[in-house]
């Protein structure tokens, strides 16, 4: 069992949770409401605030800093840059300075609902924050770019991508569909049998977790993606039922850790086994900081003082 550390953003405040004993370790105020959380590549979160156009900068320490803007980032193997949608296009700013490096065109897109990165950041996926939109873009960033659309079924609120952005998978409403790179239309769907609320995917990269609503409650719904197969592309594998409904769910070493109401589940055997529980109120998003912080900004650098 590898020690993880959770941050739970509740409301505003952020909590760093040890999964592997089970344990709050500190919490740290927030200067307003957060509307999400990403955990940076230097050990420190991200959280854009709801009502001002501002992100708040917390550390594994509990120190809070204040940037302007709100940042919704998607990171990868390249710790000093990271990724954000704006409208009509994906730029790459430099991180934690937040410059801009470079910038891909996106004609016509106002914005995206979710996005997310390859690990080398060469693919990203983007979900367009547009009304009634059934599609996903891939956005290849690297040598040529290009950006690919592919059809869906559903209006996607959710999206993971491979390691090497070979597939993505998507959720709409209670389906779960896979769009593999270089076709132009989703895999058929498969039934998750509640509402989907979340999606992270393990480091094989095989295996998606689902945070489902079902009837008042929850449930962490393993599957196992396989781009390979036309017939079964999405196979369940294992169903945990939690008694409230699943918001958010990230991988946590060798674990799962995932919010079922004011609690924060961690669950053994790749998502297949309830092992802790730590009560967080308020409990509403999470991100699991990496399990070695790296940076390539000198510590001297102004960019790392508030």
């Amino acid at each position: 069992m590898l020690a993880a550390v959770a941050a739970v953003l509740a409301s505003d405040r952020v909590v760093f949770v040890d999964t592997a004993r089970g344990a709050v370790l500190r919490s740290a105020e927030l200067p307003g409401e957060g509307s999400a959380i990403f955990a940076a590549p230097d050990g420190r979160v991200l959280v854009p605030l709801r009502a001002d156009d501002a992100t708040a900068v917390v550390s594994p320490a509990g120190t809070v800093v204040r940037w302007p803007g709100r940042l919704f980032p998607a990171f990868f193997v390249q710790d000093d840059r990271m990724y954000v949608v704006l409208p009509g296009a994906l730029v790459t700013l430099s991180y934690p300075e937040r410059l801009p490096l470079e910038r891909v065109r996106l004609e016509g897109l106002p914005g995206a609902r979710r996005a997310a990165c390859s690990r080398d950041g060469a693919t990203v996926a983007i979900i367009p924050e547009v009304a009634g939109a059934r599609v996903l873009l891939l956005v290849e960033v690297f040598g040529v770019e290009r950006v690919l659309q592919v059809g869906l079924a559903g209006e996607a609120n959710h999206v993971v991508l491979a390691p090497d952005g070979a597939f993505a998978v998507t959720a709409a409403g209670e389906s779960l569909e896979i769009a593999v790179a270089g076709e132009p239309i989703a895999r058929p769907a498969l039934a998750t049998g509640g509402v989907v609320r979340a999606l992270c995917l393990f480091p094989n990269a095989w295996d998606v977790t689902v945070g489902l609503e079902r009837n008042g409650t929850g449930e962490v719904l393993v599957v196992r993606a396989d781009p390979g197969s036309k017939k079964t592309p999405l196979k369940e594998r294992s169903r945990v039922s939690l008694p409230a409904p699943v918001t958010a769910v990230a991988v946590a070493g060798e674990e799962v850790a995932a919010l079922s109401g004011d609690v924060l589940v961690v669950l053994s055997h790749g998502g297949r086994k309830v092992a802790r529980r730590v009560a967080v109120p308020g409990a509403r998003d999470l991100a699991v900081l990496p399990e070695k912080a790296s940076t390539s900004v000198p510590a001297w650098s102004d960019a790392l003082k508030p």
